[in-house]
């Protein structure tokens, strides 16, 4: 599969956030195409591939960001170099008016860090195209989640020591991606590599893949999601419900068609789970487990290099609890005409 988010991105107006403009300021003008409160663009007039740029230093947020409302590109000087500090604010957010229709946007965030958010460090649902790279995510409640998209990299990042309370189906201390969308360009993958997962707390911690029945074409036929990891460690998460890797492919129409899986040169290690409260779970038909989880269906489109899953526990000493409790490596042949011979 070739995953390419640059080649359709036509340039478009550029700010730059400095005294003049902040960042508040510089997206209410991308989301208006006009300039305003200090901002004003260089390049061509404001389209459909914005482009922010944040210099060196930290950034204090006193408010929420404005939410997202049009594609854009946000980019900072490195994650070494560039500080957003939300302070307990909202920080990148996009939501889609219709999630099971293809939005047409695109965003891109690169070179930055992240910190102190309350629920999400960045919030994307309902793009076409999501792409994240060198970014540092950290001391927040969830991290990253992306829901509702078709194509989404994640690249060069490190996403760590973020901690969450909150328990529902989708919540994940960490990273979490859901591919549930009309895909208009036929697509419906999520590619993560060069990245680091790491020392996240929460009922579920470490990173979420799920796909579910919602991906179509454009002629209304399901398609084949895609998930590719490479290079990626998820190493001492620590959860009250499943941490470290959770591949889960939902029900509906992908039954039929399955999934792609390709984990290459990944370590999934000293992830734990230590079950509090049994009423606490997240799902309660997903078993208590620590290490690598993938519900679905083995088939012939699964490819494991150069993987290793090491030295997880899972404890449940709750006598209420009638889940299984699980550590290593299990996969729940959950599809009818699953087949091990084939994996």
């Amino acid at each position: 599969m070739l995953f390419n988010l640059s080649s359709s991105r036509a340039q478009a107006a550029t700010l730059a956030v400095n005294n003049d403009c902040t960042l508040a300021e510089a997206i209410g003008a991308v989301n208006g195409a006009a300039d305003g409160s200090g901002c004003v663009k260089t390049g061509a007039a404001y389209g459909t591939d914005d482009k922010i740029n944040i210099p060196t230093g930290t950034i204090t947020l006193s408010a929420d960001l404005p939410a997202l409302t049009k594609a854009i590109e946000i980019t900072g000087a490195g994650a070494n170099s560039t500080t957003i500090n939300t302070a307990g604010n909202e920080s990148f957010r996009y939501s889609s008016a219709n999630n099971n229709e293809q939005d047409t946007l695109d965003f891109k965030i690169s070179k930055l860090k992240i910190t102190n958010a309350e629920q999400y460090a960045i919030f994307i649902s309902g793009a076409r195209k999501v792409e994240f790279e060198g970014l540092e995510i950290t001391e927040s409640g969830e991290g990253i989640r992306i829901s509702n998209s078709s194509d989404v990299l994640i690249e060069d990042c490190y996403i760590h020591n973020n901690t969450t309370e909150a328990v529902l189906d989708d919540t994940t201390a960490g990273l979490a991606i859901e591919l549930s969308t009309k895909a208009s360009n036929g697509e419906a993958q999520a590619i993560v590599r060069d990245t680091r997962i790491n020392n996240n707390t929460g009922a579920r911690s470490g990173a979420l893949l799920m796909s579910n029945e919602w991906i179509y074409g454009t002629n209304d036929q399901p398609l084949k999601p895609y998930f590719q990891l490479q290079r990626v460690q998820l190493l001492n998460n620590q959860a009250t419900d499943q941490s470290g890797l959770l591949v889960i492919q939902s029900g509906g129409p992908l039954a039929q068609n399955s999934m792609e899986l390709s984990v290459d040169a990944t370590t999934v290690a000293n992830n734990t789970v230590d079950v509090v409260v049994p009423e606490d779970a997240v799902n309660a038909s997903v078993p208590i487990l620590a290490g690598f989880l993938m519900t679905g269906k083995l088939t012939s489109d699964h490819h494991f290099t150069n993987v290793t899953v090491a030295n997880n526990a899972a404890i449940n000493t709750s006598p209420d609890d009638t889940r299984r409790t699980l550590a290593g490596f299990y996969a729940s042949l959950a599809v009818a005409g699953s087949n091990m011979e084939r994996f």
